[in-house]
């Protein structure tokens, strides 16, 4: 959230207004920018989009996983699948070498 905070203070006004038509159209966006200022509401919902993938993993969004559908059939967000052709992999961390089993992986 904060890199993409840093990457929109960084984009042109021109840049902004194509990134900021697409995430004015999330089912989510009111809620993104609920209590916010007018001037930063385009900043915030942007920061919020920016971790979308990460989002939908938690269960109480209603995602279904491993999903096979081809690109060409997403309907957008009324789509409650996680598809394997998603470009986002979890992998866990750990500072002293612990080694752990990622059950969690995408392709």
């Amino acid at each position: 959230m904060q890199i993409a905070a840093v990457a929109y203070s960084k984009l042109s006004a021109q840049a902004k207004a194509k990134a900021d038509a697409p995430i004015k159209l999330n089912p989510d966006y009111q809620s993104w920018v609920a209590g916010v200022p007018d001037d930063k509401k385009a900043q915030y919902a942007f920061v919020h989009a920016a971790v979308w993938a990460d989002d939908i993993k938690d269960p109480a969004h209603g995602y279904t996983k491993d999903d096979d559908t081809p690109t060409g059939q997403n309907i957008g967000y009324a789509d409650k699948n996680m598809h394997r052709y998603w470009h986002f992999k979890d992998i866990s961390f750990s500072t002293d070498g612990t080694q752990f089993s990622d059950t969690r992986s995408r392709r």
